[in-house]
């Protein structure tokens, strides 16, 4: 006859070998996972660096220049379109203290302390 105690322990090696086998295929899952995720990094950067390269050539200078000079025909601009400081109209004395924007008004909340005052509310206005 087998003893209670080894019942026991063939028992907790039973169940730690399940949970090793299950354990297994969680890390080999989250393993796959990891390798998945590395490959999208790495497609990102990619797509980062072809991005930067692309921006790099629709700024260039001479580019934009020659953009310029096909359609839009800029100049740069001259002294006199700038003005003085004392051409610019003066600002009216303003108050020393803000004028606070007016606050709407709360919903009022009614508040019951039943569902039967409730009920006998909407009865009463319907």
């Amino acid at each position: 006859m087998i003893s209670r105690g080894v019942v026991i322990w063939l028992l907790i090696a039973i169940a730690t070998g399940i949970g090793l086998f299950i354990m297994k295929y969680e890390v080999r899952d989250l393993e796959d996972r990891l390798v998945q995720l590395n490959h999208k990094i790495v497609d990102d950067q990619e797509a980062i660096y072809v991005l930067k390269a692309e921006w790099a050539h629709l700024n260039d200078i001479g580019r934009l220049d020659q953009l310029n000079q096909r359609f839009l025909k800029l100049q740069p601009i001259d002294r006199k379109q700038l003005g003085t400081l004392a051409a610019l109209p003066m600002r009216p004395d303003a108050p020393l203290t803000p004028v606070a924007a007016p606050q709407p008004a709360a919903p009022k909340i009614e508040r019951f302390n039943s569902i039967d005052e409730l009920l006998l509310k909407q009865g009463g206005s319907q």
